[in-house]
């Protein structure tokens, strides 16, 4: 019986409105009420300290219940257990408070969530992140073992150059890229098995790279390759291939030159026409060696078929754009007096604001100097050597070689390491070409993924 009155109480209270409740309560327990409403504060309080010393059953029933729910109050502080008491967790390994959560999300089983936790953690160049991108190197999603093998890249641990042999035969072509990518920045002889199969990749991008790195290794071994490439579907490869072979001429290899001075690209077909004038200067006087005729003026007619320099930049392109050009169409390295770099930035004196804007401008460009820029004299020269691809950068400096360029949308989304043609993605491919001197017809607005665009000096 008592506990169907209960139930029924429930239900009238269920239904009846907290007003007429509290006005219920008032008229019900008047005394109570009032005394309640007018006891101060520290006297309810002395009350229920009472109450404490006089039940301790209740007391410790009240606490009991508290620490279950997981309530913070005196309580549950003078029941719970003292930390000392309880075992110590095993040790976990240090980690930031600024890497675990994107290291946590690797696990998630969301693809785009294991995405942005590794391009989270690809910006951290610190060697807490190492083990995180070593596990994301393994995942299922080809975008996030991209971005794990670039961040290993940045981080420029020589114990992950056996990481990057292997990532080569990844099935993404995206991840072989960034993997050939840096292995091109730590070459060493033992590397030339790896690239010798990367030249011969079934991505266009990871080829021309790798017969990059080939052609620096310099091994008269690979000759034969190179001279194969010349028939490559891809100019740029084909371009790699006729640069480097311009730097080991020999006899055997004018029959390869001539047909690549019918190259329908007009930057092989030039460089092919010069290196065939200084073989023909090289036999005439008998040289066993070809460097110093190379570094002779070239025939004038030659000179007006194929002109070789780059275009001049043009008055609004900064200082980062030009420096980023110029090592662009110099192998990726440039040799230049101080007084010339120090032009570029409109400055005469290496004070120490030129230093410091040297400083920025190189980074800005993607390049390393060597000495240091605190360590230059005025009267010296120094080399700039690529530090990181720029793609904006490196696009003007394509385009200024072989003039307008015609690509799939899908390439110009890899180059800007774009997955999704997003809102997001065309406005910032859209500043970085304005930034670089560079349109696109039609413009990147109105384009689809599947589209082709050209890309033109402004």
């Amino acid at each position: 019986m008592g506990l169907m009155r209960k139930m029924a109480r429930r239900s009238v209270r269920r239904v009846t409105p907290r007003p007429v409740r509290q006005v219920n309560r008032v008229v019900r327990h008047p005394v109570r009420t009032s005394v309640h409403a007018v006891t101060p504060r520290p006297i309810r309080q002395a009350e229920r300290s009472v109450f404490n010393v006089t039940h301790p059953v209740n007391t410790a029933e009240n606490a009991l219940l508290n620490s279950i729910s997981g309530s913070r109050g005196r309580g549950v502080r003078n029941v719970a257990p003292s930390r000392q008491s309880q075992p110590s967790a095993p040790a976990q390994p240090v980690v930031s408070r600024h890497v675990q959560p994107p290291v946590e999300s690797l696990a998630h089983d969301d693809d785009d969530v294991r995405y942005e936790a590794v391009r989270g953690l690809e910006g951290r160049v610190s060697p807490e992140v190492r083990e995180p991108l070593l596990l994301a190197t393994k995942d299922r999603e080809g975008m996030v073992r991209k971005v794990a093998v670039r961040g290993l890249a940045r981080l420029n641990d020589p114990r992950d150059t056996g990481l990057f042999v292997s990532a080569l035969g990844d099935a993404d072509e995206d991840v072989r890229y960034e993997a050939i990518h840096a292995l091109e920045d730590r070459l060493s002889p033992e590397l030339r098995e790896p690239l010798l199969v990367a030249a011969q990749d079934d991505d266009r991008f990871v080829r021309r790279i790798a017969l990059r790195a080939v052609a620096r290794l310099n091994d008269p071994r690979d000759t034969g390759l190179l001279v194969g490439a010349l028939g490559d579907s891809d100019e740029d490869v084909r371009y790699e291939a006729i640069r480097a072979l311009e730097d080991r001429l020999g006899p055997e290899l004018q029959e390869p030159l001539l047909r690549a001075a019918k190259d329908s690209a007009a930057d092989v077909r030039g460089i092919a026409v010069r290196a065939l004038a200084a073989l023909a200067e090289q036999e005439a006087a008998g040289e066993a060696h070809g460097d110093a005729v190379r570094s002779a003026p070239l025939p004038s007619e030659v000179e007006a078929a194929t002109p070789l320099s780059v275009p001049p930049p043009g008055d609004d392109d900064p200082a980062d754009l030009v420096l980023a050009v110029r090592v662009s169409a110099n192998h990726g390295m440039l040799e230049m007096t101080v007084r010339e770099l120090l032009t570029v930035l409109d400055r005469e004196r290496l004070t120490q604001a030129a230093v410091d804007d040297l400083d920025h401008t190189l980074y800005d460009a993607g390049l390393d100097s060597d000495p240091h820029v605190d360590d230059l004299d005025l009267n010296g020269s120094v080399r700039l050597t690529r530090r990181e691809v720029i793609p904006e950068f490196e696009l003007r400096a394509h385009v200024d070689h072989s003039g307008p360029w015609t690509m799939p949308v899908v390439d110009l989304l890899r180059a800007f390491d774009r997955a999704k043609l997003t809102d997001r993605a065309r406005a910032d491919i859209a500043d970085a070409l304005a930034y670089s001197g560079l349109t696109c017809q039609p413009p990147i607005q109105s384009v689809g993924h599947d589209d082709s665009i050209t890309l033109s000096r402004a």
